[in-house]
């Protein structure tokens, strides 16, 4: 075989890596996260925009006594039907972003260990305390 040969056949075998595909993988990745934090603001609006929709179209009815952990809540709001669903997704996302311990230790800082122990009249609260959490989690 001739020199000339030798180099056609040691061409062929060197794969071609691109400059750019770590660039691109990562662009990739940015592009991916940027959709997750664009459908999580997306789901947190649907979350408040039904409670809101809720409120208004719902009568008024008189609150219960607080809970130790609840505090008076913007008139919307607290008339707003938060069900247990929202509670959980609230809980999943801070399991997710700030870990399984964390997320135990504020569930139970409301003195129960489970969501469906959680009195209905704090639901409103636990969201909020939960979504604060999420973002304090984000910024560090």
């Amino acid at each position: 075989m001739g020199t000339k040969a030798k180099k056609e056949v040691k061409a062929k075998a060197k794969p071609k890596t691109k400059k750019c595909d770590s660039r691109t993988e990562e662009m990739e990745d940015r592009m991916v996260t940027a959709f997750y934090m664009v459908a999580k603001v997306v789901e947190q609006n649907t979350m408040m925009y039904d409670a809101l929709i809720t409120a208004l179209t719902e009568a008024s009815t008189p609150q219960a006594p607080a809970q130790p952990h609840e505090e008076a809540l913007p008139a919307p709001l607290a008339k707003a039907r938060i069900t247990q669903d929202h509670v959980k997704k609230v809980l999943v996302a801070v399991h997710k972003t700030c870990g399984p311990q964390q997320a135990k230790e504020w569930l139970f800082s409301y003195g129960v260990q489970k969501v469906s122990e959680l009195p209905e009249n704090i639901y409103s609260k636990f969201i909020r305390d939960g979504n604060d959490l999420i973002d304090g989690a984000k910024n560090e």
